[in-house]
């Protein structure tokens, strides 16, 4: 396993070496689709990835069919999300984090989503806007992409497997599979050229970079795309490209969004010698979800020193470890607590083996990752957060919360967090016991909050809806 950092300076070498950018078909660049799968792979990150079952992949395709066949015209701008983002209860039905309150502020929008959680797909959403389902340009993009692949690009399969294989000693990209990749962003770019004519819309916002194939037909369409960070966004991210690659491609060709609206300006200057930043693409936008949870923490919290509630958010990475860390935890603090075990809401699906660890322990509550409450919720009401490399850690501090970085498989990725002094560090369940003992936390200053998360998140993107 390697740290992002570590993958990143093995893609750096193997792109030094390799004229890897220009190698494009029908003008988009595959190595600038390829980029993040390798990158992964390289990582080999201990992940636990629930498939979706076949069952709601069905019901979402076929509501997905009747969605497409009666789409709105005259929209003024649309959002791309998925079924997993319905986390937060409403009166009308469950909200979607990522684009709530720009649907209710800004009028002339829709939502569409695609499946891509187990779980979810039954999930009814509020009515701030139509809501279309989206999945079957995933599922038709894949099958137009086997019945009629595109012909041409063998030079640059071929190269790029070869090199793939034989420079980063990965086995997973033959030629076949590259073709089918880009085949399937082919024809979902094409499906999603077709919905956007049908629409209207004069901008697209996107709640991560993988929207590749949509972006792609903003492109065609002269249609803005406005992509928001989504997680941890590292100078070492896969998608991050580097700022020398733009001498000799160009944006169009590297489907580099108009804007990236990132949380706040401590990603701004982490991104700002990326090729993003050196083209002037990157905006401090803030989080809607964040402020939500921000103001019902300043507002409702009262710390509880008696008995210290703190919340687990898992990732589905070294779960065995991270279970065994925390039964460790709990046998050695015998004092009053509340530790939630909150699960990811794609990658940890399974309970059964946290109930059996910790299930035990009065002062243990497991949360599902599409139960209630959510994990925003779960962290603005603790005194404590804690995870391994969470995206989670940066939404705490966002919230108000002090978070604890637990020092297992993959927590490098946050080590600046460390350097910063602005998040604690526990090595063994024993260091946790102590800091937990001493109530070693300390409240999130403003300036902290403010610098990962910036305020006033639907004001800072109207300006870019046409």
């Amino acid at each position: 396993m390697r740290t992002e950092a570590e993958a990143a300076a093995v893609l750096a070498r193997f792109e030094s070496g390799h004229r890897l950018f220009g190698l494009s078909i029908r003008g988009v660049s595959v190595w600038r689709l390829l980029r993040f799968p390798v990158g992964l792979a390289l990582q080999n990150l201990p992940f636990e990835h629930t498939p979706l079952p076949r069952g709601e992949l069905l019901w979402s395709f076929l509501r997905s069919l009747r969605d497409l066949a009666r789409l709105p015209g005259g929209i003024r701008y649309a959002v791309k999300s998925y079924v997993s983002a319905l986390r937060i209860r409403g009166d009308g039905g469950y909200e979607d984090i990522y684009f709530e309150r720009l649907l209710e502020e800004a009028p002339g929008g829709v939502r569409l989503f695609s499946l891509n959680a187990a779980g979810y797909s039954g999930r009814t959403g509020s009515s701030s806007a139509p809501a279309i389902d989206c999945t079957a340009v995933t599922i038709l993009g894949a099958l137009l992409a086997r019945a009629f692949p595109v012909r041409e690009g063998d030079a640059a399969f071929s190269r790029l497997s070869a090199l793939i294989a034989d420079d980063l000693g990965l086995d997973g990209f033959p030629m076949q599979r590259m073709r089918r990749m880009f085949s399937s962003f082919w024809w979902q770019s094409r499906l999603y050229e077709w919905v956007l004519r049908r629409l209207g819309a004069g901008t697209v916002l996107a709640a991560d970079t993988g929207e590749r194939a949509l972006l792609a037909a903003c492109r065609r369409l002269s249609v803005r795309f406005i992509e928001l960070q989504h997680g941890i966004f590292t100078p070492d991210h896969p998608d991050a490209l580097p700022a020398p690659t733009l001498r000799t491609v160009g944006a169009a060709e590297l489907l580099l969004p108009d804007q990236v609206a990132l949380y706040g300006d401590y990603w701004l200057a982490r991104q700002a010698d990326s090729a993003l930043g050196k083209a002037g693409r990157l905006l401090s936008a803030g989080s809607s979800v964040i402020e939500r949870f921000r103001a019902r923490r300043a507002g409702e919290f009262r710390p509880s020193p008696d008995c210290p509630r703190m919340v687990v958010t898992t990732q589905g990475i070294d779960r065995d470890a991270l279970i065994a860390f925390l039964a460790r935890f709990l046998a050695l603090y015998a004092e009053p607590c509340l530790l939630t075990v909150k699960l990811h809401p794609a990658y940890d699906s399974s309970l059964e083996l946290y109930i059996k660890m910790l299930g035990s322990d009065s002062r243990v509550q497991i949360v599902g990752g599409r139960d209630d409450p959510n994990t925003y919720e779960l962290i603005a009401r603790s005194d404590l957060h804690l995870s391994i490399a969470s995206a989670c850690h940066y939404d705490a501090l966002g919230i108000g919360t002090p978070t604890l970085v637990i020092g297992l498989a993959g927590y490098p990725l946050v080590q600046d967090l460390l350097d910063a002094g602005d998040a604690l560090f526990a090595g063994s369940p024993e260091e946790l016991a102590e800091i937990v003992s001493r109530r070693a936390w300390t409240p999130v200053s403003e300036a902290v909050s403010g610098k990962y998360y910036r305020h006033g998140f639907v004001q800072n993107l109207l300006p870019l809806i046409a």
